[in-house]
């Protein structure tokens, strides 16, 4: 078989031609897109296969001849039907795709919710209208009768002397003119029969032309606007696409919006609707506008076979498809910038359709599948344009879920072409030469004749490895947004080639006007003279306008910005200055104040110099630079006469303070400064205009020097930080936070998320820090004081080398097998090789860990306390200590802050074991530790290393190694165990059953690392029973609640923080549903004690034993109890305000748990079946959160405040 030519179409199977006019068979799960008919019948492929037409240029063809953008659209999805449409990644890092008929179908299906709350508001909006309208005219009406009135009887007056004179002449006239009508209306009458009989013939002609059933158009006057906010979700584009079908107009407005743009906009757009989700609904607390929420719709989300969906599809899209005018708003889109009044550009159908519908055709040459991949946020222009280009050309689209998931997800998704500004490159820029430096370093080390053919073999390595770095299906690389500077660029071309590298140059009003500086066939452009700057058309220098097919001609209600920007003769003004070098148009300055910095953020000068910063007492002027080659800015600052003498330490921090009075963003304060001691920018030196306005161009070339210096060192601070880190030394870190936040001086009592830390600096300091040291960086660091963030990375990063070993990737097939823990040599060794015989019940001496947990103590106190008939004679606790000593001090005071009271008989019967779960042997000796295997009855395993935020390989030794151990403690003799697990391990289902498989899903990266332990050790304890047949009991507890009889709590408990910070800050979050599955501890411990001892067959029985109470706990019934019964008021608010305040209170117990409250609501309860449950509690009942436990609770909470 001959080798495939790049672009031929040949079988794969018997290499014949395929003819593209023709079927052929694609296969969903193999993507076989090279398989024709006659090979799929002979081989019988037995995967699910759909027929589709190849030839998807001629599909474009026919799409494109639609002049009707919501018949264009539906054509589109009828078309490429059972095509893959479009997925976005769950929280399993899973890509589903939906077809091109689903999709359809679940537009349909919102415009079912959508089409009421619209159209119903909008003609109440109408009808009131209207009858406004009414009453104007009738009051105009009465007016103008009065006024007739009047001139009526004046009329009557002056004509009545005349009628008395003419009288006798009219009689005469009257009879003449009376005789001369009759004649004339015989003639009329006879004209007027012959015309209606022809005018008849024509009626019944013209009707017979005219369609039997009108074009369909929304059932309103007026065009209604609706207000789009969401993270990236499929349910987003269902609601623009319905907004398509439906003639509605929409704005979309990016989550992280400031409320003073999106009151701005909500005022000029007046929209009847807003719709919005869980986490952004926040947002719009303020306005006075329906939300329509996405997360609490309830419309089917189930898809049948194919002809089940055409069949809907029928049904729904007579009622939601309307017919669109091509005059008629798409959508406005709102420019991006963070200062100043945002302008909103007007996108009509049939602006839209030219902007995305009729690019040129797609280069059959593409391999298939054709994917794009999204990582913006679908508000941004260019992402909304991203999925009617991919429909159009018949493609897939991949949505990343999250920005810290991008080169994750990316190489996941696989697409054919990358698309991002020039920040994500950077960021991979970066990686490469951290990565690079490092390997370098290592290959010093060499014999100095290899280390050049080692440093060959390095670059040679990392570029290959890099060029996957989108997968391996990327063909072309696109960069824009933002001027890319040249070595990123050239890296670009380096590491996917230079034939696959472009820059793209374009703008939201008129799209696409140059591709690697050559300007495109679609874009008319042309340089205008700007004298103010010495540029002249005649030296071939300009403004850059431009005039294309796509662009907007006008902004909504706002004609001063509309006349600014746009020529009389419609090209729309760019404020780029360009200059044509070799047949190339070059930007080389720029004429407006508002810049774009290089992750593509717009940032107002003017703005920030005249109405931020020059309110600052200690600044008489400033001049701030920025250009699209950094991501930050410097300023020129001439200071005050009262503050000639201050350090730049002391600007830079009266900087700050501005800006985080005014809420600006971080990369809109200067990264430095030059202080100007000696001159003021005046007319008479030329720095100011004539009219007093700063001369922009002429500061800039006083001081070009200065400037370029600054951005250098900022430049090359950056650059060289990551590669001198070194988490020894403080201040190194320090430096490495600095700059990398790219703030003048680090402030150590604020996050890294006050002092400009957006996602994607999170996620370059997460990974730089995982890449050296192998370190996870959990979330809630970056909002705490950056004091405890360092203080946290010290203290970790020593445990973590042990951990570096597994890479980034977990194998959980290995981890959670015991052949992993438990090798065949020991095995032999330890495991109990006699004859099968039955559980020992008579259970008199115990094995128990984590006595000095929270249960653990609480299982201790119940073990002590059993009667005669079941009275154990010895406990073994092992407790994490150097010393046996260490340990009894430990246990004294945990059962001093438990307020539990053991009789000096009960310690006698404890024996404390100094030792660690994280340890082999569980930190004893081979012979001590078989010594008390030998003498012990059962094991109660309730001891882990419980924190929901640190990472699973941080905890995998104690929790995992630690049941391992137990395991392995328990085979010397087959000695039973109860272990104690979790009821978390269920993180896939929001039903839990008591015969649900806990191990069908592996742990995604989203489920805590506590969970991930707990689900591997639950899994080995399960083969154990199997493989092994080791009598084990499994408890799973849900969330344990305070002592009913002392009411203690630990304060680091997550119930006991949620209380006490909200009780702090008297302010609590108004939601119904927040609830939570409360039972004691003191129950848990009796049920697992009690079941354990006299009913452990029917226990044991049970794949495992889960706690649920059925009556759950409000939030809000804890807190009005407390309100109630101590007289404090405690106000209610949205989950916006209170993280807002929470991010303020740095000592609050809830502020490292900061980012619970960063998307919205805390978790909900699962139903849980606990028939298992009540069929081992025998006398026990289930107990009730009642007045008299929360007193208690209350009572210990008081004391935690204090």
């Amino acid at each position: 078989m001959s080798k495939k030519t790049f672009g031929e179409h040949n079988c794969r199977l018997c290499n014949e031609a395929i003819n593209l006019k023709e079927g052929f068979y694609a296969c969903t799960e193999c993507e076989q897109y090279d398989l024709c008919n006659e090979c799929y019948e002979q081989k019988g492929h037995n995967h699910t296969c759909y027929r589709e037409h190849t030839d998807t240029y001629s599909h474009q063809e026919s799409i494109a001849l639609q002049p009707n953008l919501s018949k264009k659209i539906l054509q589109i999805f009828l078309t490429y039907s059972t095509r893959p449409c479009v997925g976005i990644f769950n929280k399993y890092n899973e890509l589903k795709y939906i077809t091109y008929l689903q999709f359809l179908l679940m537009t349909l299906r919102f415009s079912t919710e959508l089409y009421p709350l619209v159209f119903k508001k909008t003609k109440e909006k109408e009808k009131k209208e209207d009858e406004n309208e009414i009453q104007k005219e009738k009051t105009n009406e009465k007016e103008n009768n009065n006024e007739k009135e009047e001139k009526k009887k004046k009329i009557i007056q002056e004509n009545k002397e005349k009628k008395e004179n003419k009288e006798k002449n009219e009689i005469q006239k009257d009879k003449n003119e009376k005789k001369e009508k009759n004649e004339n209306k015989e003639n009329e009458e006879k004209k007027e029969k012959n015309e209606n009989e022809e005018n008849k013939e024509k009626n019944i002609n013209k009707t017979e032309k005219e369609p039997k059933t009108p074009p369909k158009y929304r059932p309103t006057k007026k065009q209604p606007f609706v207000i789009l906010c969401s993270e990236n979700r499929l349910e987003f584009l269902f609601a623009d696409y319905s907004c398509i079908f439906l003639g509605i107009a929409t704005v979309p407005i990016l989550p992280d919006s400031s409320s003073t743009k999106i009151r701005d906009i909500c005022q000029k757009v007046d929209p009847v609707l807003i719709i919005c989700t869980n986490k952004t609904k926040h947002s719009f607390q303020d306005q006075d506008i329906p939300l329509l929420n996405i997360d609490d719709l309830n419309y089917n989300h189930n898809f049948g076979t194919e002809k089940q969906t055409m069949t809907e599809i029928g049904e729904l899209r007579e009622r939601y498809i309307y017919d669109s005018k091509p005059d008629e708003i798409y959508t406005i889109m709102f420019t991006s910038g963070s200062t100043g009044k945002p302008k909103g550009a007007i996108f009509r159908n049939e602006t839209w359709k030219e902007r995305v519908c009729c690019r040129g055709l797609i280069d059959t040459k593409i391999p298939q599948p054709y994917i794009l991949y999204l990582f913006t946020n679908l508000g941004y222009c260019g992402a909304r344009e991203t999925f009617p280009i991919t429909i159009f050309y018949g493609a897939r689209l991949a949505i990343c879920s999250e920005v810290s998931k991008i080169f994750e997800q990316v190489k996941i998704a696989s697409p054919s072409l990358f698309t991002s500004t020039p920040r994500i490159y950077e960021i991979l820029y970066s990686r490469f030469q951290e990565e690079l430096a490092t390997n370098l370093e290592e290959n010093k080390k060499k014999p100095k004749e290899d280390q050049k053919k080692g440093e060959e073999e390095i670059r040679k390595l990392l570029i290959a490895k890099y060029s996957m770095a989108f997968g391996d299906r990327v063909n072309f690389v696109f960069t824009g947004g933002a001027k890319t500077s040249k070595k990123i660029f050239r890296f670009l071309q380096m590491v996917f080639g230079e034939d696959r590298v472009f820059d793209a140059f374009g703008t939201t009003e008129v799209g696409s006007i140059t591709t690697d500086n050559q300007v495109l066939k679609s874009a008319d452009v042309k340089l205008v003279n700007v004298p103010e700057m010495n540029y002249y058309v005649s030296e071939g220098c300009g403004e850059i306008c431009v005039k294309t097919k796509e662009m907007v001609k006008e902004y909504w209600k706002d004609e001063e910005a509309t006349k600014n920007n746009f020529t009389n003769d419609g090209y729309f003004r760019t404020g780029d200055i360009g200059k044509y070098i070799d047949g190339k148009l070059i930007i080389i300055d720029r004429i407006k104040d508002t810049i774009k910095l290089s992750q593509g953020v717009f940032v107002s000068l003017n703005y920030l110099e005249e109405h931020v910063f020059k309110q600052s007492k200690m600044i008489h002027q400033i001049f701030i630079y920025g250009c699209p080659d950094y991501s930050f800015l410097v300023a020129i600052i001439v200071p005050s006469k009262e503050h000639l003498k201050s350090s730049k330490k002391q600007f830079a921090n009266e900087l700050k303070a501005i800006a985080e009075q005014s809420e600006i963003s971080a990369f809109e304060i200067p990264k430095e400064m030059h202080i100007e001691t000696e001159i003021d920018f005046t007319i008479e030196n030329g720095l100011l205009s004539v009219a007093g306005k700063k001369s922009r161009g002429k500061i800039f070339l006083k001081y070009k020097q200065t400037i370029d210096n600054m951005l250098n060192n900022v430049d090359e601070r950056i650059s060289n930080t990551s590669n001198k880190i070194n988490l020894e030394d403080e201040s190194n870190l320090e430096e490495y936070l600095a700059q990398t936040l790219q703030v003048t001086e680090l402030a150590l009592d604020k996050s890294v998320h006050h002092q400009g830390g957006d996602s994607l600096t999170k996620y370059l300091i997460s990974k730089t820090i995982k890449r050296k040291y192998s370190l996870d960086i959990p979330k809630f660091l970056f909002f705490l004081p950056v004091r405890q963030f360092i203080q946290y990375i010290k203290e970790t990063s020593s445990r973590s080398e042990i951990y570096s070993k597994y890479g980034d990737e977990i194998n959980w097939p290995l981890v959670s097998s015991l052949e992993h823990w438990f090798p065949q040599e020991v095995q032999k060794e330890l495991f109990y090789k006699g004859k099968e015989k039955p559980v020992n019940k008579d259970f008199k001496t115990v094995f128990l860990t984590g006595a000095t947990g929270f249960l653990g103590i609480h299982i201790l106190e119940d073990l002590l306390n059993l009667t005669k008939l079941n009275e154990v004679k010895k406990v073994y606790c092992l407790i994490r200590s150097d010393s046996d000593e260490n340990a009894t001090k430990r246990l004294n005071l945990v059962l001093q802050q438990s307020k539990i009271t053991l009789t000096e008989k009960q310690l006698s019967r404890v024996h404390l074991i100094a030792g660690d779960l994280a340890e082999d042997y569980l930190g004893l000796t081979k012979e001590k530790f078989i010594e008390i295997a030998n003498d012990c009855d059962l094991v109660i395993h309730s001891g882990a290393h419980v924190d929901s935020v640190l990472p699973y390989k941080m905890l995998e030794r104690a929790n995992v190694g630690g049941t391992a151990e137990i395991i392995k403690l328990a085979m010397v003799k087959k000695i039973p165990v109860s272990y104690i697990s979790t009821i978390s391990i269920f993180f896939f289902t929001n039903f839990i059953d008591e015969y649900e498989n806990p191990f069908l899903y592996y742990p995604s990266m989203q489920v805590s690392g506590y969970t991930q332990t707990k689900w591997v050790a639950e899994k080995l304890i399960q083969y154990a029973r199997q493989k092994f047949k080791l009598p084990a009991i499994i408890y799973r507890p849900n969330s344990i609640f305070a002592n009913s009889k002392t009411g203690y709590l630990p304060k680091k408990d997550l119930i006991c923080r949620i209380v006490t910070g909200i009780l702090k800050m008297k302010l609590f979050v108004d939601d119904p549903d927040c609830s939570f599955d409360l039972l004691p501890v003191d129950f848990y411990s009796k049920v697992i004690v009690n079941s354990t001892f006299n009913n452990f067959d029917k226990a044991y029985k049970m794949i495992g034993i889960n706690f649920s109470n059925p009556l759950q706990t409000q939030l809000e019934t804890l807190l009005m109890y407390y309100q109630k019964t101590r007289d404090v008021k405690l106000e209610k608010c949205d989950y916006f305000h209170f993280q807002k305040k929470l991010k303020n209170q740095i000592n609050n117990p809830l502020a490292p748990l900061n980012s619970l409250f960063q998307n919205g609501p805390l978790p909900r309860t699962v139903k849980i079946n606990i028939n298992g449950l009540k069929s081992i509690l025998n006398e026990i009942k289930i107990p009730l959160i009642n007045d008299e436990l929360l007193d208690i609770f209350f009572k210990n909470v008081k004391e935690i405040i204090n």
